[in-house]
């Protein structure tokens, strides 16, 4: 018998709950608004909401993309909280973060851009790990183009809906409905390679290029 996309969806649910029993609880109304810590000073003093999608924006392979989700999930795993990557080219290499990190992560590895389309909808839809990152850095700008905007307005309704945070990085500007948007600007060199992570987090350069909340779902704390 042929598998369908609802039995995908039942066998998923269930390897969560297994897999992260303590993240599938409901968060008190005041808990889900407050912004996520990222570790990365420029984006926690505008805010990474939660109930919101975010896409950061790297135009350029030495913006810091990977620097944002190293510090994410480290925090997180000072935290002891679970966070999701959907790694959409099967590009994250575990072994640059180490052990203790990677044990608060749930990676969904893919190859093309639609799986990792339907990889964000069912996480979202089934709510149990809050914090979802969607890497389409290394997804070429054409292929995120040919998505129909009806899929991100989707994902858009789910994260307002579960009280999810879902950070989307990007190459260029190409998130419809994204609640806020940043672009990375900082351009690191060569001597980058010989920096702490501490000093390379402080010198990580973010700019507000889109900002739409709604005053239900956002608590209104944002500084450029």
């Amino acid at each position: 018998m042929a598998t369908t996309s609802s039995d995908k969806m039942i066998e998923l649910r269930g390897l969560l709950r297994e897999r992260f029993p303590e993240a599938h609880r409901i968060k008190p109304e005041e808990e889900v608004r407050d912004p996520l810590e990222t570790g990365i000073r420029a984006l926690d003093q505008i805010g990474v909401g939660q109930r919101q999608i975010t896409e950061i924006v790297s135009p350029g392979e030495s913006r810091g993309a990977g620097l944002v989700f190293a510090s994410l999930l480290r925090k997180m795993a000072s935290q002891s909280r679970y966070l999701a990557l959907i790694d959409a080219r099967d590009s994250f290499d575990p072994q640059s973060l180490g052990v203790e990190a990677c044990r608060w992560l749930f990676w969904v590895r893919c190859r093309e851009i639609g799986n990792a389309m339907k990889a964000a909808d069912w996480l979202l839809r089934d709510g149990n790990l809050p914090h979802v990152v969607l890497d389409l850095q290394q997804t070429p700008v054409r292929e995120i183009r040919r998505l129909p905007s009806s899929g991100w307005h989707r994902l858009r309704a789910l994260v307002e809906q579960t009280g999810t945070t879902l950070v989307v990085q990007t190459p260029e500007r190409t998130i419809p409905s994204a609640h806020l948007r940043v672009t990375l600007e900082q351009d690191f060199g060569l001597d980058a390679l010989d920096a702490l992570q501490s000093e390379l987090e402080r010198n990580v350069e973010a700019n507000v290029a889109r900002a739409r909340f709604d005053a239900e779902t956002w608590d209104g704390r944002m500084s450029a």
